[in-house]
């Protein structure tokens, strides 16, 4: 009888020990699990979907011009793009920048593909821009042409000036609003669109013409000198594709 009672107490508490809830993770645990959720940002959670992107997180050691080739082809692969927008060296701007694509399906595509992606040994963060592009407010209707601030005369005057020390030595050459471009990348089937791409951005700009069977050079139309020597002045020893680009007047 007593080896019964026993055995009955036993069962007895096996049976409370399963009906209690198991221990609680520890705290240090639950710490982790809360910081990886905190982690994992979906942007269409931020803002509304819209065309623009808004990229933070951006490594501060790149260039302007190299920050706008690397962002291009690393997000055209989703849709049409039709500005980006970056100013590393103004402060307020530092490891940010803005890529409108033309449409809401390219853009949410995009933010879902490359949340967190390693871009210059930084993991970026994307959102939804709060702002619309000029792009996209042209196309719905609700652009409104900004105010340009008034500057003084004698600023202007040191700007010129100093824009004209500035102009490199060996420019050479009877101004011309066409620019010859040597030193492209043979290599590269898309150079005439990588050309493209970067003059577009200059006032003026016309057309790229790579010479037929020869891709290391090209000739870049504007509509006037002025406009092709800023052109000339920015892109001088540009690197395209691991290549210094040498720019000069095209022989009238």
């Amino acid at each position: 009888m007593e080896a019964e009672g026993a055995q009955q107490q036993q069962q007895q508490q096996q049976q409370q020990q399963q009906q209690q809830p198991p221990p609680a993770a520890p705290a240090a645990a639950a710490a982790e699990d809360g910081k990886k959720q905190k982690n994992i940002m979906k942007p269409a959670e931020n803002n509304p979907a819209v065309p623009s992107l808004y990229i933070r997180n951006i490594s501060e050691k790149v260039g302007k011009e190299e920050l706008r080739k690397s962002l291009w082809q690393m997000f055209n692969q989703f849709g049409d793009i039709v500005d980006i927008y970056c100013k590393p060296r103004v402060l307020k701007c530092k490891g940010q920048a803005w890529v409108c694509f033309k449409d809401v399906a390219s853009s949410t595509a995009a933010a879902r593909a490359m949340q967190g992606y390693s871009f210059y040994n930084q993991n970026i963060q994307i959102e939804f821009s709060r702002n619309k592009s000029d792009y996209t407010a042209k196309q719905d209707g609700t652009f409104v042409e900004r105010k340009k601030k008034k500057r003084r005369m004698d600023d202007v005057g040191k700007k010129k000036k100093l824009r004209m020390d500035k102009k490199p030595s060996h420019m050479g050459g009877t101004p011309n609003k066409i620019l010859f471009v040597e030193q492209c990348p043979e290599d590269r089937p898309d150079v005439e669109r990588l050309l493209h791409c970067y003059f577009q951005h200059f006032p003026g700009f016309k057309e790229v013409r790579v010479v037929p069977g020869n891709s290391g050079f090209a000739f870049v139309e504007f509509t006037d000198e002025g406009c092709a020597g800023q052109a000339l002045s920015g892109l001088q020893d540009f690197s395209l594709a691991g290549k210094k680009l040498k720019i000069s007047f095209a022989k009238k």
